[in-house]
């Protein structure tokens, strides 16, 4: 094992790059931060086929021929479901860090979307009969098919 300190800019590996930055525009850490590195993708999540590949290869040429790397492909319904949604969270989640970011750069009040109304006006679209907010609110809302 590595000492985290050891992968600063001046003192990485050759080959190795240094995450500076915690997230596009923030200022650099004092100390390496914990980076999220899944690497996976997911087929067909909700459909009757589906497919995820995860496991520790960078889906590259160099991952796949030279370096000790593995990839798992599972064809099971529940893996898939629970893979979207991790997709999911981690995309909400920086999508909320990038525009508040953004927001504090032009000196403007985080974005409108990021707080709820006092009243349940917000809910509406979710209840749209074949509207994308209503389809996803009751995908994810299902139970986990089974697989």
């Amino acid at each position: 094992m590595i000492d985290a300190r050891y992968f600063s800019p001046a003192t990485a590996p050759q080959g190795f790059e240094p995450e500076l930055r915690l997230f596009p525009g923030e200022p650099a850490p004092a100390y390496p931060p914990v980076v999220i590195h899944h690497k996976f993708i997911v087929i067909d999540a909700e459909g009757a086929n589906p497919v995820v590949y995860s496991g520790s290869a960078n889906m590259s040429r160099n991952s796949e021929q030279y370096n000790d790397e593995n990839l798992l492909e599972i064809r099971d319904a529940r893996v898939a479901a629970t893979y979207l949604a991790e997709f999911l969270r981690l995309y909400e989640h920086y999508r909320a860090r990038a525009l508040a970011i953004d927001a504090k750069t032009r000196g403007a009040s985080p974005h409108p979307r990021l707080a709820l109304a006092p009243d349940a006006s917000w809910a509406k679209k979710y209840f749209v009969a074949g509207s994308p907010e209503e389809k996803a609110r009751v995908a994810l809302a299902a139970p986990a098919p089974k697989g």
